[in-house]
């Protein structure tokens, strides 16, 4: 004896097999999302926390790090030790040159002098070289013509020296000041010669006593 089922069965069982269905995809599908979920925010913390690693890191990987206090302090000091110690070579440097009474040639004990000054312009050859020529005609000569003319030459035979030495001649000014600026005033002789010379010195570094 053969059991057939109705259309009625059929759907009956249909509706069975889809309820049962429904109730077992509703037990388990709670516990997948909210896996989902914590799996996500686990993640989503992993990442910040590696973000937040990476950026306390950087400053120490950067290419340029901002100098710290005492890092400046240490640069401005030795800057300015570097510039003190270029204002006193090129102090140093001056040079008063004598010459013999009423003569302009250069004397070798005094062409040793304006070798150093040549050796510091090697160093320092933005400098420029100021030339005063000076006589000892205080008071015999007052600016004559001839104590003028004879200023003059004495700083030109200075200047011809250097320039013959590879300074160039636009690194160099002369003045010719005749007695117009003298270390004595006298007319001692013993006193006087000094007064009978050319300084030479570096502009802004002039250290030379009057």
């Amino acid at each position: 004896m053969r059991y057939r089922i109705t259309t009625r069965g059929k759907i009956v069982l249909v509706v069975f097999i889809i309820l049962v269905l429904a109730s077992a995809i509703s037990l388990l599908s709670p516990s997948k999302p909210t896996e989902m979920v914590a799996e996500i925010e686990t993640d989503q913390d992993q990442s910040t926390d590696t973000l937040e690693t990476d950026v306390a890191e950087e400053p120490e990987n950067a290419e340029e790090q901002p100098l710290e206090e005492n890092e400046t302090d240490d640069l401005t000091e030795e800057n300015n030790t570097t510039d003190e110690v270029i204002e006193t070579v090129l102090k140093d440097a001056g040079a008063r040159i004598h010459f013999k009474p009423d003569k302009y040639e250069l004397i070798d004990t005094e062409i040793k002098k304006l070798d150093v000054v040549i050796e510091t312009h090697a160093l320092y050859m933005d400098q420029m070289i100021i030339i005063e020529g000076n006589i000892n005609g205080y008071p015999q000569y007052d600016d004559t013509e001839f104590g003028m003319t004879l200023s003059d030459k004495r700083a030109e035979v200075v200047k011809a020296y250097l320039i013959e030495q590879g300074i160039a001649k636009e690194k160099i000014y002369i003045f010719s000041l005749g007695s117009q600026k003298p270390i004595q005033n006298t007319s001692n002789p013993t006193e006087s010669w000094k007064n009978r010379r050319t300084d030479v010195y570096f502009k802004d570094y002039n250290d030379l006593e009057y």
